[in-house]
């Protein structure tokens, strides 16, 4: 009987350990499943909490979000938070964080293109047509002429302060099948989103992007040169547009059977001979010349030049022709002569060649800067986007603003006691 009870005891004592190790264990597993639960919870949060601190300037004058930080500011962040939310709490020990931001440098082209299209939204379309709050610039405003000299700004601009630029002879050639767009065709959607971006935050000589004060005031004509001169940038616009509109008028020239055949005409008068040919050359080229500056002139003052023009549309007239420097210095005394001689002649025949009316209908100033702009090297045209919000977001705001300290997205790892926990959020 004595056995009987030992054993009755010794079987329940079994039970009753066996019964708290059950109950221990499933405290210490909930203990477990409530620390990573918490963990987890904590974790989102803190993920949240890194993002929201964007830079409210970036995202007010440009629409993009972007927070200024390193990984061992945001490692020293969420140790912070773990420490005033989870220390102390279900015998938590060991809290340490680790952050690895890689990948969502805004500095990182491909991430700037992410974060602008995030900022136009579903409203991408409607930027390329109105292009924001654009309108044109008074014709008494007077811009300012600035530039750029301290290496230090130059050396760290996302360009690295490139000098490559739009060859206009090249593109001239591409736009010689008389449709404007043909040259862009091949630039891809993503051009899409740079171009909306810069119809609604960059300013031109010609039209200024809403109303906050940029450094540069052609910002258009800082993407096609990528000067550290203002002035430079504008002066460089302006003789590739000359350029491009010389290519054109002398399309136009050559097309036009009665500028061709009148040309010949004075040609004859004033050289006869084999010469001729020679002088009717430089006659139209001279003309040609002097169409494609009166078309720069107009196109600065916010007018309006077509691609390929018809007769009713030229502007300038013969008689301009012939009393210009660039057909005086060609021509030798004795076809000075001649020219003084047949002036009657020559006026008379060139009566039907006078000044048109004004254009309306055609491309604007910032139409052929638009087209040199896609025509660009694309990754050159972004990083030259980005150089003109650090610069601005310099001139603005903070003087050491670089696009090098700043993310579009966080990661990191929580260790406590002896578990880790992954975490990654991004801006959407």
């Amino acid at each position: 009987m004595s056995n009987k009870r030992g054993s009755s005891v010794l079987l329940l004592a079994m039970i009753f350990t066996a019964f708290a190790m059950v109950i221990l264990s499933s405290i210490l597993i909930a203990r477990e499943w409530t620390v990573k639960s918490e963990c987890e919870a904590f974790g989102r949060v803190f993920a949240k909490a890194i993002l929201s601190e964007y830079d409210k300037h970036l995202l007010q004058d440009y629409g993009i979000l972007g927070y200024q930080g390193n990984d061992a500011a945001v490692e020293e962040k969420i140790r912070q938070y773990m420490a005033y939310s989870m220390k102390g709490k279900l015998r938590v020990r060991d809290l340490d964080a680790e952050a690895g931001l890689g990948g969502y440098e805004l500095s990182d082209p491909a991430n700037f293109r992410k974060a602008m299209k995030d900022g136009f939204g579903g409203s991408l379309a409607e930027a390329l047509v109105h292009g924001g709050t654009r309108h044109a610039r008074g014709k008494e405003e007077v811009l300012p002429e600035r530039s750029i000299t301290n290496p230090v700004v130059l050396d760290t601009l996302p360009s690295g302060h490139t000098s490559a630029s739009v060859d206009a002879g090249a593109l001239s050639e591409k736009l010689k099948s008389g449709n404007l767009f043909d040259a862009v065709t091949d630039t891809g959607s993503s051009a899409a989103v740079e171009l909306a971006f810069i119809r609604t935050y960059f300013s031109s000589h010609t039209m200024k992007a809403g109303s906050l004060e940029s450094y540069f005031p052609h910002e258009l004509e800082y993407i096609v040169r990528g000067s550290a001169d203002d002035q430079t940038n504008y002066k460089s616009c302006r003789r590739k547009i000359f350029l491009i509109r010389n290519a054109m008028n002398l399309i136009s020239v050559y097309k036009d059977p009665e500028k061709v055949e009148v040309v010949s005409a004075v040609a004859e008068l004033i050289t006869p001979g084999p010469l001729a040919l020679v002088t009717q050359g430089v006659l139209m080229e001279a003309w040609a010349a002097l169409e494609s500056e009166n078309d720069v002139q107009t196109l600065v003052r916010g007018g309006r030049v077509p691609l390929i023009k018809t007769p009713a549309q030229w502007q300038t007239g013969l008689r301009a022709v012939l009393d210009s420097k660039e057909v005086r210095q060609k021509l030798d005394e004795e076809a000075e002569a001649l020219l003084r001689e047949n002036e009657g002649e020559i006026l008379k025949d060139a009566e039907g060649f006078d000044a048109g009316k004004e254009i309306a209908e055609g491309q604007t100033y910032e139409d052929y800067l638009m087209v040199m702009i896609l025509t660009m090297n694309s990754n050159t045209r972004l990083r030259r986007i980005m150089d003109l919000v650090q610069i601005n977001m310099k001139y603005r705001y903070y003087e050491d603003f670089s696009f090098e300290e700043y993310y579009t997205g966080v990661r990191f790892s929580m260790h406590v006691d002896q578990n880790s926990y992954e975490f990654e959020d991004h801006y959407r």
